[in-house]
């Protein structure tokens, strides 16, 4: 398995990997994008997004038949060494804290978070989605 990263707008392949997923949200071709590749097949993939001058871990899927397997660990690794000294926020699922717990994302009240984010936080969980925010402070 190999890790790599580009920018979203030169990955032509992403959309048909987010509908493989199920993931439906909009993706800005600024994104940071990093993603596993097997055998010349995209297996895991999660982005950086830059919105209103913060930075937000966001669209992280795995293949579901490579679920389970440490990709999204390894994926997590990898893209830890490009987050800089800025803070970076993330939305996950609640039964997600230990997860992002392992490179520094805590959970955050909403009120501490960017107004965007506390708005994207409430409409999910208006939605029905099990989900919390959670902030990695920037490495100096």
């Amino acid at each position: 398995m190999q890790l790599q990263s580009c920018k979203a707008d030169t990955a032509s392949w992403l959309k048909e990997f987010y509908q493989k997923s199920g993931y439906d949200r909009p993706v800005s071709g600024n994104d940071d994008l990093y993603y596993a590749e097997e055998n010349d097949r995209k297996i895991g993939v999660l982005r950086i997004s830059y919105e209103h001058g913060h930075s937000v871990l966001r669209g992280m899927q795995v293949l579901e038949e490579f679920r389970g397997q440490g990709i999204g660990t390894k994926l997590l690794s990898f893209v830890e060494q490009f987050l800089g000294a800025d803070p970076v926020y993330c939305i996950p699922r609640d039964h997600l804290i230990e997860f992002y717990g392992k490179i520094g994302f805590s959970v955050i009240d909403p009120e501490d978070a960017p107004e965007f984010l506390a708005e994207r936080l409430n409409s999910y969980i208006e939605n029905g989605l099990n989900v919390l925010i959670m902030r990695r402070e920037g490495s100096a």
